[in-house]
């Protein structure tokens, strides 16, 4: 499916997912699919956003930091400091990506 859509969507999705991401964590939260489903969907996304990155290629390595330590982050059980990184992550102006 993410073969077929252009920049700006796959940053959408992938931004969404990252809020699906932090739901999914809160206990307290409506049910928004499980962790893994949205690492999954955030992998997926990223990948595809990479591929198709023609100007902004050198935003791409301090995004898979800060994905990867989120990721460690939940999976640790430090699940607020994976929120703030995940959030900080979301607020990237992704829209200006080219």
């Amino acid at each position: 499916m993410t073969g077929t859509m252009n920049l700006r969507e796959l940053l959408d999705c992938f931004s969404g997912s990252l809020l699906l991401c932090v739901a999914s964590v809160n206990p307290k939260s409506m049910h928004y699919g499980s962790y893994e489903e949205q690492k999954s969907n955030i992998q997926r996304y990223w990948a595809a956003i990479k591929l198709k990155l023609k100007h902004d290629t050198d935003r791409i390595a301090p995004i898979e930091a800060m994905l990867s330590e989120a990721f460690s982050a939940f999976e640790s059980g430090r699940r607020d400091k994976g929120i703030n990184i995940a959030m900080s992550l979301w607020g990237s102006q992704f829209e200006k990506f080219r």
